[in-house]
């Protein structure tokens, strides 16, 4: 799951998809909420793509950005993601830049990671095995 809207970094780039990345809970303190954002759902799905197949990640533009919550100890993702879509400002009433955000639901197909290879039979000390 993420969120779609587009919004523009202070640097001037734009952004399109926002998923959350981490949640911290800070018992009787504070929930942080930590949200990645791409410039397109596209460039997720590549970062996702290249981890499945080469077992890394791709090189792709993204922001992470923190929202503190107040303390709640029963609060989940899904609790998290609309928490970002409904509220306006933030801490500090700093306004909330995924405030009336959408949800994308991702359908990508994403291959399978490719097979280990078959080790090499060899004898120890490094002959080949007859």
């Amino acid at each position: 799951m993420g969120l779609y809207k587009e919004i523009t970094t202070e640097d001037g780039i734009p952004l399109q998809y926002h998923r959350i990345s981490a949640m911290t809970i800070t018992t009787n303190y504070e929930n942080l909420v930590e949200v990645m954002s791409y410039t397109t759902p596209d460039a997720r799905r590549a970062e996702i793509v290249a981890q499945a197949i080469g077992g890394i990640g791709m090189t792709v533009f993204k922001k992470k950005y923190w929202y503190s919550h107040e303390y709640d100890q029963s609060m989940t993702i899904d609790d998290a993601y609309s928490w970002l879509k409904t509220t306006e400002t933030v801490y500090n009433s700093v306004p909330n830049p995924f405030f009336g955000a959408e949800d994308y639901q991702e359908d990508w197909d994403i291959p399978d990671p490719p097979a280990p290879a078959e080790p090499a039979n060899e004898e120890p000390g490094g002959g080949e095995a007859e």
